[in-house]
């Protein structure tokens, strides 16, 4: 796929799971907007219940007066006109019986107040009276004395939370089910990110390979049609040179089909670890000395600083030496015209560790999280000015957990790099590398 179709699918897909989002979020706001008009309605219609109960436990038909613009439902009994009179058990049991009705029996806190000195005559306010004069949830008692002067007002502190419970079970759904999606989607963009930089890596190991044995085919094609001449096949010299020529490019060859071979094997964990006591410094000292010349033909040096104080340990000498050989190998190609390298030992309770640092181009944080990948290889602008497969550094890393161990890198772009192998004493082959 290219890439601006990639990136077009992908924002049409974030785009279309933000209306998802928004959707759901819209659709929740709406439902605790309608739940709280209906717990607001239900509240006022027992309210004016419960008035109108307590007016008929009150009243008498005898004994009732009428306000001047008062129609006659808001007649006034005799006995509370000069004063309001109402039995506070039996307000507090109409308004139980009342909220127990509407679903709404939580707990609440009620007064009955005046308006003239905003003071309570009635009910159990606690520390919740201001909160209790400024409720929406009020009814004038004006059937029952003067109009607008004393006022029965409820507070719910639960109401938040009584709202929440009869949302909480399609909340916790939708929640879910918003974040399963999301999950998907990003795993999906993330799964399809990877296969495409694992596509693009595997495509740069096929020209590379391709580009590494083009050399060797030509060179043996080349040597292979000047031997069918008469002329060479009579001058034993350039015979015998013709075929060194075509022995060495099919030796090269060979070592990179086993290379990859290799990677194959890693990865099907079909091989073993031919466990003996290995010298590390004698061993460092044996790379050392095979990588010094190319090194300091390019002007640079290599300097070792064995400072372990034990050196001996169990492990494969020949996958412990292809792992040291890697990271040396890509300290010098990633180093600029001179390399400084420094291999540096040291011993700690249970193994030693082996320290390569380098003077190179250095890489990224993101770099950093990629260089122990199969196939990957640190942009350096042209692909074939350094040498590579992309396999020497995850091989590395593979053999190194194999016999227990770890490879680490710290880096800092333009900076250099510094590889860091730890390798344990004993026989601490890991099960799961070793078949």
């Amino acid at each position: 796929m290219k890439p601006f179709w990639f990136k077009t699918i992908v924002w049409i897909a974030a785009v279309s799971l933000a209306g998802i989002i928004f959707t759901q979020v819209y659709w929740v706001r709406n439902a605790w907007l309608l739940k709280e008009e209906q717990f607001d309605s239900r509240v006022k219609v027992a309210l004016k219940t419960v008035v109108n109960r307590l007016y008929k436990q009150i009243a008498s038909p005898a004994k009732v007066v009428l306000i001047a613009g008062c129609p006659p439902s808001c007649a006034i009994p005799d006995s509370v006109k000069s004063g309001l009179s109402i039995d506070g058990y039996l307000l507090d049991s109409l308004l139980v019986d009342e909220f127990k009705g509407t679903d709404i029996n939580r707990g609440f806190y009620y007064a009955v107040y005046s308006t003239l000195d905003k003071k309570s005559l009635l009910g159990n306010p606690d520390r919740y009276f201001s909160e209790i004069v400024t409720s929406p949830h009020s009814v004038s008692l004006s059937c029952l004395h003067e109009a607008n002067v004393y006022y029965l007002a409820v507070f719910f502190p639960g109401k938040r939370s009584f709202i929440i419970s009869q949302l909480m079970g399609w909340m916790l759904l939708s929640v879910i089910f918003t974040a399963i999606i999301i999950f998907s989607f990003s795993w999906t963009v993330l799964a399809l990110i990877r296969q495409r930089k694992l596509a693009e890596m595997k495509s740069d190991f096929v020209n590379n390979m391709t580009h590494e044995l083009r050399t060797p085919v030509s060179a043996i094609s080349l040597a292979s049609e000047m031997l069918l001449k008469p002329m060479v096949l009579s001058n034993r010299e350039k015979v015998e040179k013709y075929a060194s020529l075509i022995f060495d490019q099919n030796n090269r060859m060979r070592s990179l089909v086993e290379h990859v071979l290799q990677v194959s094997a890693f990865d099907r964990h079909e091989y073993r670890l031919n466990l003996a006591e290995v010298d590390v410094h004698e061993m460092i000292d044996d790379l050392v000395a095979s990588f010094r010349l190319i090194v300091e033909d390019r002007g640079g040096s290599i300097t070792l600083k064995t400072e372990a104080d034990r050196y001996l340990l169990v492990g494969d000498r020949l996958y412990l030496t292809n792992i040291l050989s890697s990271v040396i190998d890509n300290a010098e190609k990633y180093s600029p015209a001179k390399p400084q390298i420094v291999i540096s030992t040291r011993s700690s309770e249970h193994g030693i560790y082996i320290i390569v640092s380098d003077n190179g181009v250095g890489m990224t944080a993101s770099q950093r999280k990629l260089v122990f990948q199969k196939f990957y290889r640190v942009p350096t602008g042209n692909k074939h000015n350094i040498k590579g497969y992309g396999l020497g550094l995850y091989n590395a890393q593979v053999l190194a957990k194999a016999h227990g161990g770890s490879l680490t890198v710290t880096s800092e772009l333009g900076r250099g790099s510094t590889f860091s192998l730890y390798l344990p004493f004993g026989e601490f082959g890991n099960s799961d590398y070793i078949s």
